[in-house]
């Protein structure tokens, strides 16, 4: 089922999240809607937040072939390296006001839960660390337009 994406400056956008502490037939009811909300978008990640829930969980479908889904829950990035890179960034809950340069690391490590609540570990460089980097951010209330210093 597609949810409603919140739009900034919308509160939950800006709240920091709870940790999900037992798996359930209710997330795993929310992760599936929400990979159908962000296949009904152009975008490639999602967090929890953006569709008005103030958890710890975000998913992603990326790649230029074969595309891979993933779900992060309870994600800790826990290392930040290799350099600081610039690139364009927008946001579903900033749909058409802002696509600018944001500086994000461009290697990491994130420690997190998948869907079955199997712990994971993975280092992403590029592209992936900075995609990771932005929906991980939702997790603390941070949202691109704070980034980019946007008021109402």
């Amino acid at each position: 089922m597609k949810l409603h994406i919140v739009k900034y400056p919308n509160e939950v956008l800006t709240t920091k999240c709870n940790t999900i502490t037992k798996n359930s037939k209710e997330l795993q009811k929310l992760i599936s809607d929400m990979f159908d909300t962000l296949l009904s978008t152009t975008g490639i990640g999602l967090a929890a937040p953006q569709v008005g829930f103030d958890i710890r969980l975000f998913i992603t479908y990326y790649g230029n072939y074969v595309k891979t889904r993933k779900v992060y829950i309870n994600p800790v990035i826990t290392k930040y390296d290799g350099g600081i890179d610039y690139m364009q960034e927008g946001c579903l809950s900033l749909p058409g006001k802002v696509y600018n340069n944001v500086s994000r690391y461009n290697h990491i490590i994130i420690e997190y839960l998948n869907e079955n609540f199997e712990e994971k570990v993975k280092e992403y460089s590029g592209y992936h660390a900075r995609l990771v980097q932005h929906e991980y951010d939702h997790m603390k209330g941070i949202t691109l337009a704070n980034k980019l210093k946007i008021k109402e």
